[in-house]
């Protein structure tokens, strides 16, 4: 994992934070960290960072339940044509 250099974007660009490396291959995502434990913020979150890359890497900060979590990132990727791939740390 990469962080993206500050100067990167031009305005108008769509914003990622990190790279994914995976062998020879860099792949554009997103860095959420969640402290909440509301399965309402972990979907908008969910949502929110789909607008700027179709993959999120999401660091839960919280002793959150696995079953809310889970259904919190349910309702962020129902419905959702943009996400391609949800990591969770």
């Amino acid at each position: 994992m990469l962080f993206t250099p500050k100067g990167l974007f031009q305005r108008h660009q769509k914003r990622f934070d990190i790279y994914l490396l995976r062998d020879h291959i860099t792949i554009e995502a997103i860095l959420n960290t969640i402290t909440s434990k509301n399965p309402d913020i972990i979907a908008n979150r969910v949502k929110s960072g789909s607008e700027q890359a179709t993959r999120l890497v999401i660091d839960i900060q919280s002793d959150i339940h696995y079953k809310v979590l889970i259904d919190g990132l349910r309702s962020g990727c129902q419905k959702n044509q943009l996400i391609k791939e949800v990591i969770l740390l």
